[in-house]
């Protein structure tokens, strides 16, 4: 069970507790809203069901009724490692979280999501990057979604903060390092911070680091223009049946890698990787995993990375 105490008046209330039957319930992280009302998102187990069938879940606790809502299952699949939430100024929940994107155990299986509650019904579940882990999200001043998360590279790991656009997610690689514990993403205006904890080598102790992003005040159309150091194009045609296309613009140049991804967040295949200076370029893609098999339809990701920069852009195969 969740148990809820708040204090008011120099004195501690009651022991409140939510949901009585015989599942489990855990919590992950609770905000308030102005009306003091909490919303929450955790961990449900049904009673009898083994751990891969845990999924993320969104609840409330009404405070001038003392009720617990019903739960809402937010995750498709089981979710581990972090979650967070943050209400906008309608206080509305924008959450994300990790889940597995198959039945096979994570790491290589697994997602940062995102969704948000638009006052009628929780948005659809958009998929950000592939096997990460360490989840925190925060709202700019005009409550654009702001997720941070730690992903694998080929040294270690690295932390990456994403910003929704309205093509797809826009990233910046913020720090490299051999492991990281831990990530916490805070507003405090005009700065978001960003608190975590390094390993740079195996071994050796943990420090703690703490870096501020300045909130950009601009339209999210000049966001766009002002931040994106590379300008990833939407494939044509799209829909596709036999092959696609991808263009994009590179303002410098750098290590550049041009990934497909299923919706679920599986590898699909690399289209591109190594050195490429500045300039226009051109991709065909057939349609092929890595194996040469032809993809099933449906819903696929394109993600292009230059150094430090990244962006991902759905398309869909007919």
């Amino acid at each position: 069970r969740i148990y809820y105490k708040y204090y008011e008046n120099g004195v501690w209330s009651i022991t409140h507790h939510s949901y009585t039957d015989n599942d489990y319930y855990f919590l992950s992280q609770a905000v308030s809203d102005n009306e003091n009302n909490l919303h929450c998102i955790g961990i449900h187990h049904f009673d009898g069901q083994d751990h891969f069938s845990d999924k993320v879940i969104y609840f409330t606790y009404t405070s001038s009724t003392e009720t617990w809502s019903v739960i809402t299952e937010i995750s498709e699949n089981r979710s581990w490692h972090s979650k967070d939430i943050k209400l906008d100024k309608n206080q509305m929940p924008h959450i994300t979280w990790g889940q597995y994107t198959s039945q096979y155990p994570a790491p290589n299986h697994d997602a940062t999501f995102y969704s948000f509650y638009n006052g009628n019904e929780w948005a659809p579940r958009e998929l950000i990057v592939e096997d990460p882990k360490y989840q925190t999200i925060a709202l700019d001043n005009n409550d654009h979604p702001h997720v941070v998360d730690v992903e694998k590279n080929e040294t270690g790991n690295q932390i990456v903060h994403y910003r929704k656009n309205n093509d797809g997610w826009e990233g910046t690689i913020i720090d490299s390092s051999y492991a990281f514990y831990g990530a916490k993403i805070i507003k405090a205006s005009p700065y978001l911070i960003l608190i975590y904890s390094k390993n740079e080598f195996g071994g050796a102790p943990f420090k703690t680091m703490i870096t501020k992003y300045r909130i950009p005040l601009e339209t999210p159309e000049s966001q766009i223009k002002n931040l994106n150091s590379d300008l990833l194009n939407q494939n044509y045609p799209n829909p596709f049946s036999c092959s696609t296309v991808i263009t994009f613009y590179l303002n410098y140049g750098g290590y550049t890698t041009l990934k497909i991804l299923n919706v679920e967040g599986k590898y699909v295949t690399t289209l591109l990787k190594g050195y490429r200076t500045k300039g226009a370029y051109e991709i065909s893609w057939d349609g092929k995993d890595r194996n040469g098999i032809p993809v099933t339809p449906g819903i696929y990701l394109y993600r292009l990375q230059v150094d430090n920069h990244c962006m991902t852009k759905s398309m869909v195969i007919k």
